[in-house]
């Protein structure tokens, strides 16, 4: 396993540009959520409306926009979710992937910055859209980790405490360099941009997101695992990385612009993978309305950091129900691998 990933990052290192710390995560955390405090919310009946008409929020979850609090006072029943994680990616019912992220690692959604919901996002549209497999929290584990940001006090020593909204960072690893999306190194607005959800029927959740818990994290839960592989199923899994770093086709952008361009939502539950998706009536799409590619990029540009053009061509484009992938694994094959179905 260990020279699979040594080949990995010797390869993904000369296919895309060399990390050079800190990350664009790193530096939006430095720059935006220096206090990582609650600033109130700036969410109303307007925003929630656009979420529910595209669908990313289902017709049996009640909303509630704050009225003034400064920070969350929810109600029983009711998550804290943001604005601004919605637009990266996340979708009610929240995917199981998602969901088996938080428990891992014992997070709420408001200890993610947006950055973190993009890497994730990424992630699911590069393990679903090209490799055609549920996404698998271990091989995430393998590419990405999580580091704390920490309240600034200079006068402070040993260990600080972590900010209360946005204290678990994301970041590729720098030994296993993947094909690196670029997070904005500014989104101000994020903090302020959270509301409350519930179930209408008891005993019936679209939420799918665990209770709410004030306050950071109380600790570093699992933020050091690093997975095993006895079946060798995970190494399957990088040389085939290793293939598509090979061709140099696939581009990080691809893999923003496949859920945008195709109206998806990677974090919320789905009824197949992306690789299966059938066109402008696929179930899983939030609208049957086509984006012209202009507004594609203006919508990637919105969420990361890119040099797409407007006339933009994929490098390499995902697969689809006419163009399914071939398998990589004995999972692939399988209608799902119940561990990380969405």
């Amino acid at each position: 396993m260990k020279h699979v990933v040594a080949a990995l990052a010797t390869a993904a290192t000369t296919a895309t540009s060399a990390a050079a710390p800190p990350s664009d995560g790193e530096m939006e955390e430095q720059q935006t959520s220096s206090r990582g405090t609650w600033e109130g919310s700036y969410i109303t009946a307007k925003e929630i409306a656009w979420l529910k008409q595209t669908r990313r929020i289902p017709a049996g979850v009640e909303c509630r926009a704050p009225s003034g609090e400064i920070s969350p006072d929810p109600e029983e029943g009711e998550r804290v979710v943001f604005l601004e994680h919605f637009v990266r990616g996340l979708g009610l019912p929240a995917s199981t992937f998602f969901r088996q992220f938080l428990d891992k690692f014992n997070l709420q959604p408001h200890h993610l910055p947006p950055n973190a919901l993009l890497f994730l996002s990424s992630f699911v549209s590069f393990q679903e859209g090209y490799l055609g497999l549920w996404p698998n929290l271990d091989l995430w584990v393998m590419l990405h980790t999580i580091f704390p940001q920490s309240v600034p006090n200079p006068k402070h020593k040993g260990a600080k405490a972590m900010v209360t909204v946005g204290a678990a960072q994301v970041k590729p690893r720098q030994d296993v360099e993947f094909f690196r999306v670029k997070g904005l190194a500014s989104c101000k607005k994020w903090l302020r941009s959270w509301f409350y959800v519930k179930n209408q029927k008891p005993g019936t959740d679209l939420i799918n997101l665990p209770k709410y818990q004030a306050g950071p994290p109380l600790e570093k839960f699992h933020w050091e695992y690093y997975p095993t592989d006895p079946q060798g199923e995970l190494k399957g899994y990088c040389s085939h990385i290793l293939e598509l770093i090979g061709k140099g086709e696939l581009k990080p952008d691809d893999l923003v612009t496949a859920f945008i361009a195709r109206r998806l939502s990677p974090l919320q539950r789905r009824t197949h993978k992306m690789c299966h998706y059938s066109g402008r009536l696929d179930p899983n799409r939030i609208t049957t309305i086509e984006l012209p590619k202009p507004d594609i990029c203006k919508k990637v540009k919105a969420i990361c950091k890119t040099q797409m053009e407007e006339n933009w061509e994929w490098g390499l484009e995902p697969y689809s129900r006419a163009n399914p992938p071939p398998a990589v694994s004995q999972l692939s094959n399988r209608p799902c691998n119940s561990a990380f179905r969405p």
